[in-house]
């Protein structure tokens, strides 16, 4: 009984794979093909990236917008101080059917616009972290080359003007 073969199961079908796309690319144009031929010294080079403002407009439209959002949580303070007083008579009502609701509906709209507070500070809160990110300030070498620079320009600016 050992000498004859085992009984094997029968095979199973393999499970049918897929078929992986494969993206053809549109066909390049002649003046594509004709720059990749070219050799890399002729080639001509990639285009400079400037803001299209200015740093320091930037800086300023912010400290703007910083101003404007202080007047804001300015006229937010001193209509809470008014609804305080307001709200006094009401809290000294308590029991009261509509004082109680009064009361009600005062605390739901601040319970909303305490979130919405909460909110903004988190938002504030993360732009330290965001201009960390720029190392403009970490590195004394790029402050020294963009000040070299800036006189430089400024140099030029006057030497044009002048001539």
């Amino acid at each position: 009984s050992s000498l004859l073969p085992r009984p094997t199961a029968p095979a199973r079908p393999r499970p049918a794979r897929p078929r992986e796309h494969v993206h053809v690319w549109p066909r390049p144009c002649a003046h594509a093909m004709e720059f990749a031929r070219a050799p890399a010294m002729t080639r001509p080079m990639a285009t400079h990236v400037a803001p299209e403002v200015s740093v320091a407009e930037r800086v300023e439209a912010m400290e703007e917008a910083a101003r404007r959002l202080e007047e804001e949580l300015r006229i937010v303070r001193e209509g809470l101080a008014g609804l305080r007083a307001h709200v006094q008579a009401a809290e000294a009502t308590a029991g009261d059917r509509h004082s109680d609701a009064m009361r009600k509906e005062v605390s739901d709209v601040l319970r909303e616009q305490t979130s919405g507070l909460d909110d903004m500070a988190k938002a504030l809160q993360s732009f330290p972290r965001r201009w960390a990110r720029f190392e403009l300030n970490t590195s004394q070498r790029k402050s020294l080359m963009l000040n070299v620079k800036a006189r430089r320009r400024r140099d030029q600016e006057l030497d044009d003007v002048g001539v």
